[in-house]
């Protein structure tokens, strides 16, 4: 192996190394808490959550500390309302569709 090889395979190691020690670094920053919507609901009535995105029935956001959960939502027509109450700001997403156009 020519000498101009081994500098290319030692920066491409290099640069490997620092992508996966960035990915591990990142990761440990975005953990999500997983909430059962029982506990998620304390949280809305204690006012600790700041914000959500409700995509389906599945519920993402972040609680006024920062931290990230998710949780799972039944059927409950009075969420949006309360959580307008609760002055959570809101995103709304459409239901993820298949290439064929229906839900998935």
């Amino acid at each position: 192996m020519s000498g101009f090889m081994k500098t290319v395979a030692l920066w491409l190691i290099l640069f490997l190394v620092m992508i996966t020690l960035w990915n591990l670094m990142r990761a440990d920053t975005q953990k999500v808490e997983d909430l059962i919507f029982s506990d998620f609901m304390a949280r809305v009535d204690e006012g600790r959550v700041a914000e959500v995105t409700v995509k389906d029935q599945v519920i993402t956001g972040s609680l006024t500390d920062k931290t990230r959960f998710k949780t799972f939502a039944p059927q409950y027509p009075d969420l949006i309302g309360l959580l307008r109450e609760r002055q959570v700001r809101i995103t709304a997403k459409p239901p993820r569709r298949s290439p064929s156009g229906w839900p998935c």
